[in-house]
């Protein structure tokens, strides 16, 4: 892609962002990422490789303020958030459904000093009735991609369940059954902490913003710029309620 078809195109996200998200896409801050925006587009970049999280860069930006070295966190899809979280936090578990990619970043892992990591590999199970479920059901467990058709998601979705109510610090909801993982991260989360959702723009995601929503936990839009594709989109991170017990 040429530098002025780069400079089109992000012309042109940022003024449909403008429309549909005026407050969570302030102009300033998407165009002083436009160099990030157009480095990530290189040929062969990819999130593991930049060890960085594939969200809008505002929210990664925020994270990186956010995060503390005594911090646990919780990631639903690994990659270059694995790596991103690992040399910045205590602990870190991934949940991963995919047995190929979790072997390439356990190789990638196996370099990496960092956070005590374990990554729970779940793979889809084929269920009877999973294919007549909606993707945006809390309680269905499916996803919507062609190949989990007829597959139930659940064992991926509850492996958080193995850890205590208020463990972690950080939950990052960037993999499959999003609405799913959402509902059993919540007891998860320690006062005061972050909920992020990737791709929180999806209508099939409704129900991950109500969940939180219901409980009156607060919540801030990252709409913008990111790494990898020339789109933007919408992260949206919440901060659980209530007084953080102590560890």
């Amino acid at each position: 892609m040429s530098t002025m078809t780069k400079i089109r195109q992000f012309a042109h996200e940022l003024a449909q962002g403008r429309r549909n998200h005026p407050q969570a896409c302030s102009r300033w801050d998407a165009v002083r990422n436009f160099r990030r925006w157009s480095r990530a587009l290189r040929p062969g970049a990819s999130a593991l490789a930049d060890g960085a999280p594939w969200i809008p860069f505002a929210a990664r930006d925020f994270l990186e303020k956010a995060l503390r070295p005594e911090m646990r966190v919780c990631e639903y899809g690994s990659g270059g958030s694995t790596l991103f979280f690992a040399s910045r936090v205590r602990e870190l578990v991934s949940v991963e459904h995919d047995a190929l990619w979790a072997e390439k970043v356990s190789a990638v892992m196996a370099a990496h000093r960092g956070a005590a990591w374990t990554l729970n590999l779940r793979v889809p199970q084929p269920e009877p009735g999973a294919a007549g479920r909606a993707d945006s059901d809390p309680d269905g467990y499916v996803s919507s991609g062609v190949a989990f058709t007829g597959c139930s998601l659940r064992n991926y979705a509850t492996a958080i369940d193995a850890f205590p109510d208020g463990h972690f610090d950080v939950v990052l909801v960037d993999g499959r059954a999003r609405p799913s993982c959402t509902k059993h991260a919540l007891p998860k989360l320690r006062a005061g902490g972050l909920l992020i959702l990737d791709n929180a723009e999806r209508e099939s995601y409704r129900t991950c913003h109500e969940l939180p929503a219901a409980l009156g936990w607060p919540c801030r839009d990252y709409f913008g710029p990111g790494p990898y594709v020339s789109y933007f989109w919408r992260a949206t991170i919440w901060q659980k309620t209530g007084a953080p017990a102590p560890r």
